[in-house]
């Protein structure tokens, strides 16, 4: 015996529901087939279905009642019928036999679901992608449409043309691959202009180079970055066009567009030619490298087009400043420069000053409100010392970050002895080698092992990072790591780091039963960035490793600080059976109160405690007081920086679980934990 379609899924359907006989008279007519075809019940039951149908249906109608008595399927089919209203509607329909209790098919179920607008609006996006693809095809200029990451989604024939390569080949691929900012800058630059594009809701006119197989075939092009942001951020992007130096106007090619001042592509030229005169002539000039303070606040809360308003006046203020013969360009953003040549440091200082002054003493108002801003200026000689233009600019813009950690609105000329300038110089320089590491993949991981005292149990290591210095030396994290956290690219090292070693562990799992632990450290920026711990997830699901043997060190003070995204991090780890160490803990204030907000299972102590422990009696009272917090959590403990045999016996005897130290294993390339 059949069964008819329960009540409750027909219920639960969004379309309508119409119950036929067998000849094709209504008997059944629910509220939605009201409201989608206009008629009430009463003016329908009892009529044939046939007279809602177009003569072409009325036909088909008659054959599918007959095909559903003989076969008695189920049928699924598109239709036209008519609105009351006189309207076409196109409807899809599924046709199921009704049953009596002895298994007769008595007549029929018909549930429609209306697709006339999803039709309507499917083939207007359809149209406008047509037109859309026709319009950008004809654009002279090459366009780029990147996703939220910065990967290619579309190009324009013009833009298949420039990076010599169809779509196909290179969709999906990272803009950076093909495109940097101007000569000098990182190749990740680029994904850095994308994000602020996106970030701050705001178009970018940037100096782009065109990064071609072969050196001579390098081109330097103008571009405007556009963002484009729906509420789903995955769905946000921006849309580039870029246009060759030699294509565009005069004006377009050498003058920054808002202003009205040369730009940086000028500036370059003009600096080129005044460091070759000082290297064969002789010649002294100077140069500036000047950043607005508290210029955010102005777009923050007034918007960009603001922004771009006070831009101008400051523009104004700098000419008001400077000579005919003087260079004014501007950099990007609320950065500008200016070339002073032939010109002496005392006059140039005195220059800058008034410029400062000028700034500082303008008030910018705007609906009710007013607004102060002032400038921070580098200035460097440009003499015979400068090798290229690109050291120049460096040196010249960390003179004015000098001047503003010395407290903004003021001056700083570099000189030779500036041990200030000269770090920051070096850390850019940091920087741009790990860019390149990161991108070459140039980096080394070795292992330092950790040993149990007082119990047998599985290896422990933790894992290290190093990069080869070209010699054949390697070069520790220690030497690069604060200027990898200075200018926030430590996530994307941690990145680097933990997909390697998962992937090692998967590698090598087969042979690895003797290895229990693997620690990687985590930074600071890493803990505070939902960013990271997305991309956690996502490895650990592409990688199928056992997670059992990975363990996360984070700093006491890097827990702290980020207290909410160090829970939610170590939960989401946990679940996979991820293991988490406190390290450098007895550094903190506040050690003991936040330990027991913090889910971890092992102590790494501070080494400032451990070096000299046999003969400091403080050094000794501390950690045995943080012995007996881990034996009474349940936690093990880790003395690290051991060194001498007087240390490790001590610390066996406080009942320390594991140390680690140049005492019993110096770190090896992370391949030497495969030996027992």
């Amino acid at each position: 015996m059949k069964s008819n379609p329960p009540l409750e899924i027909i219920k639960c359907s969004r379309g309508a529901h119409i119950r036929k006989s067998l000849d094709g008279i209504i008997t059944g007519w629910d509220q939605r087939a009201e409201d989608m075809f206009g008629y009430s019940s009463l003016e329908v039951i009892g009529q044939p279905f046939s007279a809602l149908c177009t003569p072409d249906q009325q036909a088909l109608e008659k054959n599918r009642l007959s095909k559903l008595r003989e076969a008695r399927c189920i049928m699924h089919f598109e239709t036209e019928q008519e609105h009351k209203n006189g309207s076409m509607l196109l409807i899809l329909n599924t046709l199921t036999p009704l049953w009596d209790l002895l298994g007769n098919i008595i007549g029929a179920s018909r549930v429609v679901h209306d697709l006339t607008e999803h039709n309507r609006i499917r083939d207007a996006l359809q149209l406008e992608q047509q037109r859309w693809h026709t319009t950008l095809s004809a654009v002279r200029d090459a366009v780029i449409i990147t996703d939220h990451r910065g990967h290619i989604e579309f190009l324009n024939v013009a833009a298949e043309k420039l990076l010599g390569q169809a779509l196909s080949h290179v969709g999906g691929q990272p803009l950076r691959h093909f495109i940097s900012l101007a000569k000098g800058s990182p190749s990740a630059a680029i994904d850095d202009a994308l994000q602020i594009s996106m970030r701050e809701n705001r178009r970018l006119d940037l100096p782009l180079r065109l990064l071609a197989r072969q050196k001579h075939e390098q081109d330097m092009m103008s571009s405007t970055i556009t963002p484009f942001r729906p509420e789903d951020r995955q769905k946000a992007g921006t849309i580039i066009v870029m246009q060759h130096w030699h294509a565009a106007s005069f004006s377009h090619s050498e003058m920054d567009p808002l202003t009205g001042i040369h730009n940086r592509i000028t500036l370059e030229t003009r600096l080129q030619a005044a460091l070759t005169s000082a290297h064969t002539q002789g010649e002294r000039h100077m140069f500036m490298y000047l950043d607005l303070d508290q210029f955010k606040i102005v777009n923050d809360t007034c918007g960009h087009a603001v922004g771009d308003a006070l831009l101008k006046q400051i523009v104004s203020i700098i000419r008001g400043c400077l000579s005919a013969d003087a260079l004014l360009a501007r950099l990007g953003g609320d950065e500008f420069a200016i070339l002073l040549l032939c010109c002496d440091s005392d006059a140039a200082g005195k220059i800058a000053d008034d410029i400062c002054n000028r700034i500082e003493a303008f008030r910018f108002a705007h609906e009710q409100k007013r607004f102060h801003v002032s400038a921070s200026i580098g200035l460097v000689r440009i003499d015979h010392q400068w090798q290229d233009i690109s050291a120049l600019l460096q040196i010249a813009n960390a003179a004015c970050y000098t001047a503003k950690q010395e407290g903004r609105n003021r001056t700083h000329l570099y000189r030779d002895t500036d041990f200030a300038i000269k770090k920051h110089h070096e850390e850019i320089q940091w920087v741009n080698r790990l860019e390149l590491a990161l991108e070459e993949n140039r980096f080394s991981l070795y292992c330092q092992r950790i040993l149990p005292l007082n119990e047998n149990s599985g290896m422990h290591g933790e894992i290290l990072l190093r990069l080869p210095d070209g010699n054949g030396g390697m070069i520790p994290a220690g030497a690069f790591m604060p200027a990898a956290e200075r200018f926030h690219i430590t996530s994307r090292i941690d990145r680097w780091v933990t997909k390697r070693v998962l992937h090692w562990i998967m590698e090598h799992e087969h042979v690895i039963d003797h290895i229990d632990v693997l620690s990687v450290n985590l930074s600071g920026q890493s803990i505070g960035d939902r960013a990271f711990h997305e991309y956690m997830l996502e490895l650990i699901v592409s990688t199928p490793a056992t997670y059992s043997k990975l363990c996360f060190e984070i700093t006491e003070t890097a827990a702290i600080t980020n207290l909410a995204d160090a829970n939610s991090f170590i939960a989401s780890m946990r679940r996979f059976g991820i293991r988490f160490s406190l390290d450098d803990f007895g550094s903190g204030v506040s050690s003991f109160g936040h330990l027991k907000n913090l889910d971890v299972d092992y102590l790494k102590i501070d080494g400032q405690f451990i070096r000299a422990i046999d003969s400091n009696v403080i050094d000794q009272a501390m950690v045995r007081c943080i012995c007996e917090i881990a034996n009474g959590t349940g936690l093990k403990t880790i003395a690290e920086y051991v060194e001498t045999v007087e240390v490790e016996n001590l610390l066996r005897g406080m009942g320390i679980h594991y140390t680690q130290g140049y005492l019993r294993h110096k770190p090896a390339p992370l391949d030497d934990m495969l030996k027992h």
